[in-house]
């Protein structure tokens, strides 16, 4: 995605046959919904120097919430519980939130906002973070399990939002113009995405990110992670996203049943990989004419030349999977 115009560049999804999971799919966030958590704190003047705990697990209302592994870290400043993605921090800061605060986090950012309507992809998904309705659901919501859902389009639009620092309406067809699209660019708080912008860079240069993303070409990539539970096993099974942007290229990667997307362990053995600086990838900055697709690719693969500084292709990925579950080791 164009950061500075929300232009939808370039969509993949794998296996070519079958449904577009990057458009049409629903999925638990996951640690990258944390972000939406973050910008509310920050909003309502909660710094990134705030003491937080992260123990290995908390208790809310007989429910028991944990990290994975259960891993902890000592009392220290919320940006490094946002970079290591702490989940029980974000429980302990959740209970000072409002039931909507992340929802209304979201929706600055362009989740649950219907711009599907406008998109030119009939059934694109735009994210659902519903208002908590207890003290459980509004723990879990703060890190992206319990009743929200997103497509990797959404996330794309939430992490380019967060770059510019204020929601722009997607594109992915604007010629002929979609009617009542609206592109007005509706600022964020310029502090708290200034803020935030600086937490994700940490995620890479010193989080759970840091390591293969830290080192890949171009400039500075910005992101965060997640590895949101789904289905009924035990251990539960997992997805794996990372999401985030380089210069003027947003993303999201999701790959279906990974293992660790702070890692990427998941996608060195079930993917191929392009790379390349996002300042030099070859794709067109425009918006793109509905009859531009080309003939026989996967419908949403709509550039000529796509290499992106993270692009995953031939992916091996079952059927849609079942709802999340309760925690999320991203």
């Amino acid at each position: 995605m164009d950061v500075a115009t929300g232009d939808v560049l370039a969509v993949a999804s794998s296996p070519e046959t079958g449904m577009n999971r990057a458009l049409l799919s629903a999925y638990a966030p996951g640690s990258r919904l944390k972000v939406a958590t973050t910008y509310s704190l920050l909003t309502k003047g909660v710094p990134p120097t705030t003491p937080a705990l992260c123990p290995p697990s908390v208790e809310i209302d007989g429910t028991t919430l944990r990290n994975d592994e259960h891993e902890t870290l000592r009392l220290g400043p919320f940006s490094v519980d946002f970079a290591n993605s702490c989940n029980t921090a974000f429980v302990g800061l959740s209970q000072n939130m409002g039931d909507s605060d992340v929802h209304d986090a979201a929706m600055a950012m362009g989740a649950e906002v219907p711009w599907d309507k406008h998109l030119g992809y009939a059934g694109a998904l735009p994210g659902s973070v519903p208002v908590a309705t207890s003290k459980v659901e509004k723990a879990t919501t703060a890190f992206g399990q319990a009743r929200t859902s997103s497509s990797p389009a959404s996330l794309a639009v939430m992490a380019a939002s967060v770059a510019r620092g204020s929601y722009i309406e997607p594109a992915l067809i604007c010629t002929p113009a979609v009617a009542a699209a609206n592109r007005t660019s509706k600022p964020m708080d310029a502090k708290a995405a200034a803020e935030l912008r600086a937490l994700m860079r940490l995620v890479v240069a010193n989080g759970t990110a840091t390591g293969v993303i830290s080192s890949v070409p171009g400039g500075p990539v910005y992101g965060k992670a997640g590895t949101p539970d789904y289905g009924t096993s035990n251990p539960p099974a997992t997805h794996a996203w990372f999401v985030g942007w380089q210069g003027n290229v947003a993303f999201a990667v999701l790959v279906e049943d990974g293992t660790n997307g702070a890692t990427w362990r998941c996608l060195s053995r079930r993917t191929s990989w392009r790379t390349s600086s996002a300042e030099s990838a070859r794709l067109t900055p425009q918006c793109l004419s509905q009859t531009t697709e080309p003939p026989g690719r996967n419908r949403g693969a709509l550039c000529d030349d796509y290499s992106v500084a993270a692009h995953c292709a031939e992916i091996r990925v079952p059927e849609p999977s079942q709802p999340a579950g309760p925690s999320d080791p991203g």
